[in-house]
């Protein structure tokens, strides 16, 4: 099945707000495989897109993130 362009920007927005790839296959009905290999040839790393969900912290004692 081929994938469309709102396939394409739906997984991209599920990987920012933190789903896994199996959370995103049950999602839009397709393979964690599937999900990986297309995220892969856009030419995207994950750990850009998790980082983005990452929450910034300061230590009290010393005041460093």
């Amino acid at each position: 099945m081929k994938w469309t362009k709102d396939e394409e920007n739906l997984i991209l927005k599920l990987l920012i707000s933190g789903k896994s790839y199996k959370e995103i296959s049950l999602i839009i009905n397709r393979n964690e495989s599937s999900i990986r290999g297309k995220f892969f040839k856009l030419g995207k790393k994950s750990s850009t897109y998790y980082k983005a969900k990452k929450i910034k912290t300061k230590c009290k004692e010393c005041d460093k993130e």
